[in-house]
């Protein structure tokens, strides 16, 4: 029988230990409002790209944390940092042969366990060339030996003069206050066709009802906008006409909501409709991931570039100032 003395040292340390995983974790959740948003300059003046363009190529990519393409996977693959780097050297490559003049990422950690903590849109911006990033934070928490940080961010071949995270209706108010939301990055960037505020998306996968309110939110974005609006990435909404869309409970759909506004168009499909689907990549059955433009923006095709990198495809095309008279195609 173990002595009181021990029980209770025993205990002692025992609750000395969960107060500091608490105090931990504590401290991570009260900071991180605080450093939800960074922008850096990647690279110095000498390198940048020349700004003698008409139109801009626009790109997402939801690149799932580096985990690769098998759908379901779990975050933890178990692969080494050099296989990480490996994995993500190939997605910057396949953007780079894109050509993307500004690209969303979302499901991109910043520092995060499961991913050997690399920054992977550091990584992915010097590898592909992009001078200029801007990461925000969906969820920053910090636990001994174990860091969960990842979200949305802006790459950009052109400077990005200001970036502001925005608040998306959350499907729990406690899972929002305790581990994070799925929150919005706006971005204005100075590119050679003017001024263009760029929206990151990465919408509630959970929830059609959430995904409506967040498409009312976008739109209220948009309507404020006096510069040329994209908005644009993985929006887990397939338009109602389309086979695989969800509804909410007043019968409502967010990409339905979005579109037929009048405030957003999208590219027409390079073939037909499904070359619009992005997901899943072994096998695309939905269309969830969009680039929609204000109406003083052109959008040429839509382009769905196939890879196993990610369970999503990499969507991207190309936005010039509209004619005057003339609407963005929808």
């Amino acid at each position: 029988m173990l002595k009181p003395r021990i029980i209770k040292l025993t205990c002692l340390i025992l609750l000395i230990s969960l107060g500091v995983v608490f105090c931990w974790y504590a401290q991570s959740r009260i900071f991180a409002p605080y450093r939800s948003v960074r922008m850096v300059e990647v690279m110095d003046q000498a390198k940048r790209p020349e700004s003698n363009v008409s139109a801009l190529k626009v790109a997402a990519y939801n690149i799932a944390h580096g985990r690769g393409g098998k759908l379901g996977a779990s975050n933890w693959t178990g692969a080494s940092k050099t296989e990480m780097m490996v994995h993500l050297e190939a997605i910057a490559n396949q953007v780079k042969a894109a050509n993307v003049d500004i690209l969303v990422l979302n499901e991109v950690d910043f520092d995060s366990s499961w991913s050997r903590r690399i920054n992977q849109a550091k990584v992915i911006a010097a590898q592909a060339g992009f001078p200029y990033y801007v990461e925000q934070r969906n969820m920053d928490i910090s636990l001994p030996f174990r860091r969960y940080c990842f979200g949305n961010a802006i790459l950009s071949r052109h400077p990005i003069e200001d970036a502001q995270m925005i608040r998306f209706p959350a499907l729990s108010k406690k899972e929002a206050i305790f581990a994070g939301n799925h929150d919005g990055l706006l971005a204005k960037i100075e590119t050679p066709i003017g001024n263009i505020d760029i929206l990151a998306c990465h919408l509630e996968y959970r929830s059609e009802d959430i995904r409506c309110q967040t498409a009312r939110v976008i739109l209220n974005l948009v309507s404020e906008s006096d510069t040329p609006f994209i908005a644009i990435g993985d929006f887990n909404s397939t338009p109602g006409f389309a086979k695989g869309h969800s509804r909410s409970g007043l019968d409502e759909n967010a990409m339905d909501i979005l579109l037929d506004s009048g405030l957003f168009s999208v590219g027409k499909p390079s073939s037909e409709w499904d070359a619009y689907l992005t997901f899943p990549s072994e096998a695309p059955a939905r269309a969830i991931d969009w680039i929609l433009t204000s109406p003083d923006l052109k959008q040429e095709a839509l382009f769905v570039d196939p890879s196993t990198l990610s369970d999503h495809l990499m969507i991207s095309s190309e936005v010039s100032l509209a004619e005057e008279g003339t609407l963005g195609i929808h």
